[in-house]
């Protein structure tokens, strides 16, 4: 570019980087590469190597094949290296979900991007949008109401309400299948050291003692099944 084509470049770009919060439609995924494209090209100018590298790659993601135009650098300038070298990376980085609307990167549904900008856009339910910001891999998004984003494995189990609720369970199902086995346990020993003679007598122990002991084993039965659900809860 002539020196003076540069600055109106420059002029132009931040114009446009300015206002594109403002804008009130959803981007296609080839205006978002174009302009990922251009922004490179504004970094460049502005000496900003690193940034230039990465609006490159976020343009390559988008679109594996696209190029600089022919109107835009000679053929042989030294930009049109590092936009061809550009890594395309598909790292991304899972995001919460919007409760209304649907969050677009680069004008698609999806994960976020992790090592590239990227144009973020929240709709609403209405089609209009939400906001729309220009967003480097460290920027955070803009704040909306979400649905946090479910880790698998590695939580508490206290994060998981039916966990805790199956756990109390089985808790409590462990103790009184505890208490009736110590019961069972005491009228056993008492047979056994004949502490009851009378055949009536024996005959309620015997009953007493058999619903401790089939009290117990339900009751064994259920801590673990609770216990078997807190952890899949978890």
């Amino acid at each position: 570019m002539a020196a003076a084509d540069e600055g109106t470049f420059l002029l132009k770009m931040e114009e446009a980087h300015l206002q594109l919060p403002c804008i009130e439609v959803s981007l296609e995924p080839t205006l978002a590469a174009r302009y990922h494209r251009d922004a490179g090209l504004w970094l460049y100018v502005a000496g900003d190597k690193a940034g230039t590298t990465q609006a490159f790659s976020s343009a390559r993601r988008i679109e594996a094949g696209h190029q600089v135009p022919g109107d835009m650098l000679p053929s042989q300038h030294p930009i049109r290296a590092l936009f061809d070298t550009a890594p395309a990376s598909e790292t991304t980085v899972a995001v919460p979900k919007p409760d209304a609307g649907d969050l677009l990167f680069d004008g698609s549904i999806g994960a976020r991007p992790a090592d590239s900008p990227t144009i973020a856009q929240l709709t609403d339910p209405a089609g209009g949008l939400v906001f729309t910001a220009y967003l480097r891999p460290a920027d955070a998004l803009p704040a909306f109401p979400s649905t946090p984003v479910k880790q698998k494995g590695g939580g508490l189990l206290a994060d998981h309400p039916l966990g805790v609720a199956l756990a109390a369970g089985s808790g409590l199902a462990l103790v009184g299948s505890g208490v009736f086995m110590m019961r069972a346990r005491t009228h056993l020993i008492e047979f056994e050291e004949g502490l009851y003679e009378d055949p009536d007598e024996l005959g309620e122990l015997y009953d007493i003692n058999r619903r401790s002991s089939a009290t117990s084993a339900v009751l064994l039965g259920a801590a673990g099944a609770l216990s078997a659900g807190a952890v899949f809860a978890w």
